[in-house]
């Protein structure tokens, strides 16, 4: 519905003729006229209506126009006020502004400011329509800026005011609490002394992009505590424009999701170590079957033939050798049940490493791989001695005992195999032991260690197992594994463990 409230004026003119024709236009005009004759009567009407122009001669009885306009002025902020002077008069048109006049018209002989008045009563209600449209701008930019600062002071999230070379004009209390820094000390300060170095090239293509598109831009950077590591946060970078659309200042708004990223991580470390058990697993089921199939077929086969021919012509010498190799495929499948045994226990055992008495654990080993050494004839060079490293006896003895029974296996016929150890370098020992065998392959290499893998050697195929387990005891114990091999030349394996003397 359009509103059609008629606009009052109040028209203080004590020459009646004059206050009649102004009367009769400004009402063609459209507007509703009160006449007051003097100055003292137009106080009290202005008092008592609800005007939206006044109009004020200068010359009138009681109260001349500058003395209304002073005693209005005190009252408040005068209304859409028109002073109307003489003739060359312009020094009580300039008093009447600075009282807070509006405009003025000056009246000539001719009367021609009778065609003026309307015209400037429209030119003031124009002006205090656009003064009314600012003051609620204000008032609502006012009232914005108390909200946003009211959301930023009592915000988690930390907010700050920049300027376009990335100098902190304001930042919320917010980064006391979260970062430690004191919000006044940062103001003066450039945002980039808190930003990471590695990550102040993506702000920067970031506030690029913000000027080309106009579109806020979001982002993952990290700020440096004042007294621990550094935080990352979510940031998003808002252009605020000036009066002339430019922008001029950059909002910069940052979420702490340091405990988040954690989560993420944890959780992506977790799915890839469940993944890799999956695989490990699939892989153990293949090996543990592989390995068991053959020795428990050797023993079936054997124990089928002693079945069949336990009353037969079978000579002694014939007994004797399908006994020896019955025997002999069950310590196959009894070494094998043992590092499976080994396996678990490293993998859900966490143990105090202490200093290792070497000798006693290599004449350990020597003992328990006695039959293959016998069987194999083969020759085995230990040192005097061994350098003081730190570990748990028992899983070291497994590394050897793998070690130097692959070595035998797959060593020179006969396998000649020496052991030794490296002077301490970096606080860690390093202990080996070299064979005369084919050697390794390059690309067989990098899958020595790899969980489960199998290789096909020369002289038959290798317990999956072992190795594996050798790598989890050594990493688990703060040390590493390796080979060096090149074919023809043999082979050297070796393991590190933390020395005394770190």
């Amino acid at each position: 519905m359009v509103d059609t409230k008629p606009i009052y004026i109040l028209l203080m003119e004590d020459d009646a003729g004059m206050a009649r024709l102004f009367q009769k236009k400004l009402t063609q005009a459209g507007y509703a006229v009160d006449i007051a004759r003097n100055g003292e009567e137009g106080l009290v009407m202005y008092e008592a209506g609800a005007y939206d122009v006044v109009a004020v001669d200068q010359k009138m009885p009681i109260y001349d126009g500058l003395t209304v306009l002073r005693l209005l002025a005190e009252r408040g902020p005068l209304l859409p006020t028109i002073m109307v002077t003489g003739h060359g008069d312009e020094a009580t048109a300039a008093e009447a502004m600075k009282l807070g006049a509006w405009d003025y018209i000056v009246k000539d002989v001719a009367g021609g400011y009778l065609e003026l008045l309307p015209i400037v009563i429209e030119q003031v209600l124009r002006q205090q329509r656009l003064l009314k449209t600012k003051l609620q701008a204000e008032e609502a930019l006012r009232q914005s800026e108390a909200r946003y600062r009211l959301l930023a002071e009592n915000s988690l999230d930390l907010i700050g005011l920049l300027d376009l070379q990335g100098n902190i004009i304001y930042a919320s209390p917010s980064h006391f609490q979260v970062l430690g820094y004191s919000p006044n000390k940062l103001c003066g300060e450039n945002v980039f002394t808190l930003i990471h170095p590695d990550d102040k090239q993506s702000v920067l293509s970031a506030v690029d992009a913000l000027f080309i598109s106009g579109q806020s831009q979001t982002l993952e950077i990290r700020l440096q505590k004042k007294r621990a590591n550094w935080l990352i946060v979510e940031a998003i970078l808002a252009g605020i424009a000036d009066s002339f659309n430019t922008v001029n200042r950059i909002l910069l708004s940052a979420r702490d999701i340091t405990r988040r990223k954690q989560a993420e991580e944890a959780l992506r470390q977790y799915t890839a170590e469940l993944q890799t058990r999956n695989e490990e697993l699939d892989a153990f089921a293949h090996t543990v079957a592989h390995d068991l199939k053959g020795p428990i077929g050797v023993i079936i086969g054997f124990t089928e033939l002693l079945e069949q021919d336990h009353e037969g012509g079978m000579s002694a010498e014939e007994l004797g050798q399908y006994l020896h190799l019955i025997a002999r495929n069950g310590r196959k499948i009894h070494s094998i049940i043992e590092e499976l045994l080994t396996l678990a226990t490293v993998r859900k055992t966490d143990v105090r490493p202490a200093e290792l008495d070497m000798a006693r654990i290599a004449a350990e080993v020597q003992q328990r791989l006695a039959y293959m050494i016998a069987e194999h004839q083969a020759e085995i060079i230990w040192p005097n001695t061994w350098p003081l490293a730190i570990g748990h006896g028992p899983w070291v003895e497994e590394v050897w005992t793998n070690y130097l029974s692959n070595a035998i296996k797959y060593g020179g016929r006969p396998p000649r195999i020496e052991l030794g150890a490296d002077p301490p370098a970096d606080g860690m020992a390093r202990f080996w032991v070299r064979d005369n065998g084919r050697g390794v392959k390059p690309e067989d290499r990098a899958n020595l260690f790899t969980p489960f893998t199998q290789l096909k050697q020369i002289r038959g195929e290798g317990q999956g197992l072992g190795l594996s387990i050798v790598r989890r005891i050594a990493e688990k114990l703060g040390g590493q594994v390796g080979v060096e091999s090149e074919p023809g030349l043999g082979s050297t394996f070796w393991f590190t463990l933390p020395s005394v003397e770190a």
